[in-house]
C-alpha cells in the first residue's frame, strides 16, 4: 500500500463508514481519484446512525486535487439507497440519493476563517488525513428526505389532511359566528 492510499475499511463507532486518506502521501501535482463503497456492516451502522430501516447502498466517487497554498479540493458524488418509514402510514419508503459535494481543506483554517465575515461552508481545516467515508455519511444525511411519504399516503381529513368539509377548518366556527351576527 502506498502512502496516500486508503487501507481496508475501518470500523467507526460514530459514523459507521470510515475511509481515512493520508494527504501527505499524495502527489502534489495531480488529482487523486477515489471510489469507495460501504460494506454491509458499515451500511447497517449508518442505518442505525440515521435511524432508518435500511441503507442498501452507499458509495462515494471523486477526486482530491492539490490547490494553492497547500489546500486540497475534494469533489465527489455520493450515491445512496435508503429506506425510511413514511411519516403518514409508517410504510417503508425507498429513496435513491445522488449528491455532489465539494470540500476545500485549508492548512491554516483558523486564520482564513478570521479573514472573512462568514466562514465558507465548504471549507474545513486540513489535517493529516481526510476521511472520505465521513464525507459520504454527512452528504447522505443532508440529502435524506425529512418527511418521506409512501405513494398515496394521506392524512385523514379530521387530522388536517386534504379534503373534508369546510367546517373542519380552524376558522370555520368564526365564519359561522360572523354569518349569524350579520343576520341579526
Amino acid at each position: 500500500m502506498q502512502d496516500g492510499d486508503m487501507g481496508a475499511p475501518q470500523a467507526s463507532g460514530e459514523i459507521g463508514f470510515s475511509r481515512p486518506l493520508r494527504v501527505d502521501g499524495l502527489p502534489k501535482d495531480a488529482p487523486h481519484r477515489f471510489s469507495e463503497t460501504a460494506t454491509a456492516e458499515e451500511r447497517a451502522a449508518v442505518a442505525r446512525l440515521f435511524d432508518v430501516l435500511e441503507v442498501a447502498k452507499l458509495t462515494i466517487d471523486g477526486s482530491l486535487a492539490p490547490e494553492a497554498d497547500g489546500a486540497w479540493l475534494l469533489t465527489a458524488t455520493i450515491r445512496a439507497t435508503v429506506t425510511q418509514r413514511c411519516v403518514v402510514s409508517l410504510a417503508p419508503v425507498t429513496s435513491r440519493l445522488s449528491e455532489t459535494v465539494r470540500r476545500l481543506y485549508v492548512p491554516d483554517f483558523a486564520a482564513e476563517a478570521e479573514d472573512t465575515l462568514f466562514a465558507d461552508e465548504e471549507s474545513e481545516p486540513l489535517e493529516r488525513q481526510i476521511d472520505i467515508g465521513a464525507v459520504a455519511v454527512e452528504g447522505a444525511a443532508l440529502a435524506l428526505p425529512s418527511y418521506p411519504r409512501a405513494p398515496g399516503a394521506a392524512l385523514d381529513p379530521q387530522y388536517g389532511g386534504a379534503g373534508g368539509d369546510e367546517r373542519e377548518k380552524p376558522f370555520a366556527a368564526l365564519a359561522d359566528l360572523k354569518a349569524k351576527l350579520s343576520e341579526n
